[in-house]
């Protein structure tokens, strides 16, 4: 668990079921995770009773972001982790839009980096951004990633349109 003031940034456990169930079966998010039909109660619980496997076997890991007196707001998934290259993908959402554009994204990338440094040894973290996210790309350049490549030729299909995405990376020192 990771904690600044009133953000926790936490491993899924079985008090987010009512959360996942919610969120993973939004239709407005599923072109991001290539999800097309909705998740099974069994489902999200055989999930979250897998989640706490390690990440140097599974190579991804699901932390929930959370205020403290509020709950759950949403989500940071680590994925593609290469312990030998040094680098791991990141994913992040915060759900309740509520709390939006007021930092916490920020400040659960911040907490995650300091992990991703410390702990797991990498050096590189890479994010995909659909280019009409102006939110995500506004975060993504606020916290020093750089455009590798503007992937005009990977699409994901986004309410009956292609969008293009943008690979950001960042260097952690």
């Amino acid at each position: 668990m990771f904690r600044k003031e009133e953000l926790i940034v936490r491993a899924v456990d079985s008090s987010d079921f009512d959360f996942l169930f919610k969120l993973e079966n939004d239709k407005a998010y599923w072109h991001l995770s290539g999800t097309k039909k909705s998740f099974t109660a069994r489902e999200i619980m055989d999930f979250i009773d897998s989640a706490q496997q390690p990440i140097l076997l599974s190579r991804q890991f699901k932390y929930i972001i959370e205020i403290q007196e509020h709950g759950q707001i949403g989500c940071l998934d680590l994925f593609e982790y290469n312990a030998f290259d040094q680098h791991i993908s990141v994913g992040i959402i915060i759900y309740d839009e509520n709390y939006r554009r007021k930092g916490y994204a920020k400040q659960a990338l911040l907490l995650l980096e300091s992990y991703l440094k410390e702990v797991l040894h990498c050096k590189y973290v890479f994010a995909r951004v659909l280019q009409n996210n102006e939110a995500s790309i506004s975060l993504f350049n606020v916290m020093n990633y750089i455009v590798i490549d503007d992937q005009t030729k990977v699409s994901f299909l986004q309410n009956e349109e292609y969008r293009d995405e943008i690979l950001f990376r960042k260097k952690l020192k």
